[in-house]
């Protein structure tokens, strides 16, 4: 959880003291959730004001010995969902974005480790420069996939298990261990496929180690150009700008052309009287 004012802080540190005096079920309650809520909204402080009513809800149904679903009508999952209604919380984009840049990062980098050894092969093997960047990079495009769609299998079940554990607290109980199983043979799949599939010559397209390395460049130049140089600012003031200008020219009275325009004849007359007349 996220915090910014010393508000925020201390109701957050409150919430963790109050929680971890609960005990059994209304705890497993409380940190269930609370770990839906941050797998699936931005924390604000909210947030932290409604899950510390929670906490205060279930310290009385654990004095009278009530179920924290019978005194609260409801189950973990819901009540996190009423708090986000309540609370209209912004969704993170964690699943859109982060976790689809990790898992790009990663495939990249492991085909330009792959290139570099297949280039430095290939150097000292043939002993010139130009053959190691000419050396094949062999590349199963079924594997790829595979290894992407395992790797949004892991980061889904790796979410489940933290909302139904209560971030591990009890991995034991109900089908946790399934997840854990599940996650860890789904993460193993995701090491051993690239090997596999190229073991097996599975759809596999070979490329030049040189075009790995050229990409690779170009998109290590364009994110450190974004991040330093901030050209969709500028662009989009160059626009705004335009605009502005072109606003301003739009908003100009009739008149003042009108006048403008009346002023050159009445010049051009005077300029006509002053001339002497000719003999």
């Amino acid at each position: 959880m996220h915090t910014a004012s010393p508000e925020a802080t201390k109701l957050t540190k409150q919430n963790e003291e109050h929680a971890t005096k609960l005990t059994g079920e209304w705890q497993r309650y409380y940190f269930q959730c609370q770990a839906y809520i941050d797998l699936n909204a931005k924390w604000t402080i909210a947030i932290e004001r409604e899950l510390a009513k929670l906490i205060h809800r279930l310290e009385k149904a654990q004095k009278e010995n009530i179920a924290p679903d019978v005194r609260l009508k409801r189950d973990p999952e819901a009540y996190a969902r009423a708090i986000l209604r309540y609370t209209k919380a912004e969704q993170p984009l964690i699943y859109a974005t982060t976790i689809w840049k990790m898992i790009a990062l990663f495939i990249g980098l492991t085909l330009l480790l792959y290139a570099l050894f297949q280039a430095i092969h290939g150097w000292a093997w043939y002993g010139h420069f130009s053959d190691g960047l000419a050396m094949p990079v062999p590349i199963s495009i079924l594997g790829l996939s595979l290894q992407t769609a395992l790797a949004f299998l892991t980061t889904t079940l790796l979410g489940q298990f933290i909302y139904h554990s209560a971030y591990g607290r009890n991995w034991r109980t109900g089908h946790n261990i399934g997840l854990l199983v599940g996650m860890a043979l789904s993460l193993l799949l995701f090491i051993l496929l690239p090997f596999l599939s190229l073991y097996y010559r599975v759809f596999v397209i070979e490329v030049p180690a040189w075009l790995i390395f050229g990409i690779a460049l170009i998109i290590a130049l364009v994110k450190i150009f974004t991040d330093y140089i901030p050209v969709a600012d500028y662009i989009q003031q160059y626009i705004d700008d335009r605009a502005r200008k072109q606003e301003q020219a739009d908003h100009k009275t009739p008149g003042d052309k009108q006048s403008k325009s009346a002023v050159k004849p009445k010049q051009k007359i005077v300029a006509h009287a002053k001339t002497p007349a000719k003999k």
